[in-house]
């Protein structure tokens, strides 16, 4: 992953998490709708790892362009893909959630 800077605080981040503030960076910029990628995400106590090809992505701004949480809405939808084993999702149970 290239240099970035933190949206948070501004902290010069390589990963993807900032090591100050703990902010998560999330580089959609990896994904493109012609080439499958794998997502990783905890969902209810579990990782869920899937292979998905991204079909759209929307950003839908209320009230005039006003940038806050309540005003915003980003909508990204995939197509979940079988892996190479056949398998569509595969579940870790995390320890400890």
């Amino acid at each position: 992953m290239t240099r970035h800077n933190c949206p948070n605080c501004g902290a010069p981040i390589e990963s993807t998490q900032c090591p100050y503030c703990g902010t998560v960076f999330y580089d959609f910029t990896v994904m493109d709708s012609e080439t499958p990628t794998y997502i990783r995400m905890n969902w209810y106590g579990h990782q869920m790892v899937f292979r998905a090809l991204m079909r759209s992505a929307e950003i839908n701004m209320h009230s005039g362009g006003m940038f806050s949480p309540d005003d915003m809405d980003v909508d990204i939808e995939f197509t979940v893909l079988p892996d190479d084993d056949g398998v569509l999702m595969k579940r870790i149970e995390l320890k400890g959630e």
